[in-house]
């Protein structure tokens, strides 16, 4: 028996990052004899914590969930937050000292760093949230660990602090998968790490297999010719703060336009993720009363139930990472609607499996009907399945 220790299971508030936990888990648990921890990134006190705990455990009833070893919570006032920042720095700084840190690495096997968009620094925020982060990797390596990191993002460094920053995180894996090719580019040009230690691989979200059993029923609005998803995001990199009022007013007039001017198609709203579903449901809802009837709104935090939601459409206009990744993995197509603000993952990953990404109305239009023409994407559905031999091979050599 192999036993894996996975830092960290994220928040069932995002079906994204749930997404990508669910992908690892269901690329484990291909591997025959693993026994499979993950440590939460919320801590026992925080209900997200006991959110994600039970969705992993609906359908990974085999993997023991821990909490995590730091609050992390944004949400709360600036006390709140400060107080989360000075226990941070304290357990990271003096983890040699945490019984609980020993006796979830001493018997591991195999350390990964779960998928997502950690390895950038271009503030204090991303330097306190890395330094946090990574302690136990830091620790596990000094130990004698195999400490590998899967597929993650990068963006590109401001200054020569923030590069040095990432090269040194770094220099804590044995090995470290690249989810999008213009980050592993950026990784190979600014020698981030030694070339031999560095994979292009795909996101972990691609890796989801199909096991909801609840069925998306379209219902009476099957009729419509074409079935388009969609969905909104007014948030900035890693979901802070918002976009600027121009980008806001471009996202509306351009939805309104689709919407208004292709009354034979159905356009859903999909909301995935906890912070869009106000602005989704207010443009909604402002649709609704204007008398707009090609409309429908579809919200769940259940990655698994979500690529059945994108399977019942022909294609999906994305402004989310992860709902174009797992509308990709179902065999719907994307048609990105990405700013370049959010780093390289959105155009990269995009770019990986031969969608495009578009800012104006005729872009969007266009592709739309280019890609509702071509039908089921099954090239991208080959790539994943590749990426994923590809990944099982090389961790079975661990």
């Amino acid at each position: 028996m192999k036993k894996v220790l996975v830092y960290y299971s994220y928040s069932q508030k995002n079906a994204g990052d749930m997404a990508i936990c669910f992908g690892l888990l269901d690329l484990l648990e291909e591997m025959p004899d693993y026994e499979i921890t993950m440590v939460s990134r919320y801590a026992k006190k925080d209900p997200l914590f006991k959110e994600s705990k039970e969705i992993i455990n609906k359908y990974h009833p085999s993997v023991l969930v821990k909490p995590g070893y730091i609050n992390f919570d944004r949400s709360k006032g600036i006390f709140s937050k400060l107080k989360s920042y000075i226990s941070g720095w304290f357990i990271s700084t003096f983890a040699r000292f945490s019984k609980r840190l020993k006796e979830d690495i001493k018997d591991k096997d195999l350390i990964l760093f779960n998928g997502g968009n950690y390895l950038r620094c271009n503030s204090m925020t991303d330097k306190l949230r890395l330094k946090a982060l990574f302690f136990p990797i830091k620790y596990a390596k000094k130990h004698g660990k195999t400490v590998i990191c899967m597929p993650q993002s990068t963006a590109k460094a401001k200054n020569k602090t923030s590069l040095k920053t990432i090269k040194k995180l770094c220099g804590n894996f044995d090995h470290i998968f690249i989810r999008d090719p213009i980050s592993y580019s950026y990784f190979l040009e600014n020698n981030i790490c030694d070339k031999t230690k560095v994979s292009q691989s795909c996101d972990l979200a691609f890796f989801t297999k199909n096991l909801c059993k609840e069925t998306y029923d379209l219902g009476k609005n099957d009729s419509y010719k074409n079935k388009i998803a969609i969905n909104v995001r007014l948030t900035g990199i890693g979901d802070i703060g918002s976009i600027s009022d121009d980008k806001i007013a471009l996202i509306n007039s351009i939805y309104l336009k689709l919407i208004k001017e292709n009354t034979d198609s159905l356009f859903t709203f999909v909301c995935q993720t906890e912070k869009d579903n106000e602005p989704m449901e207010t443009f909604y809802k402002k649709l609704q009363a204007d008398g707009v009837n090609n409309i429908a709104f579809v919200k769940s935090n259940d990655a698994y139930y979500l690529k059945n939601v994108y399977s019942k459409h022909n294609v999906l206009v994305s402004m989310r990472l992860h709902a174009s990744i797992l509308s990709i993995s179902s065999g719907t197509p994307v048609v990105g609607f990405a700013f370049e603000e959010w780093g390289f993952k959105n155009a990269g990953i995009l770019k990986q499996f031969g969608f495009n990404n578009h800012l104006t109305y005729e872009g969007i239009y266009n592709e739309i009907h280019l890609l509702i023409n071509k039908g089921t994407n099954s090239v991208s559905l080959k790539a994943i399945n590749d990426y994923k031999k590809q990944l099982l091979q090389d961790l079975s050599k661990r």
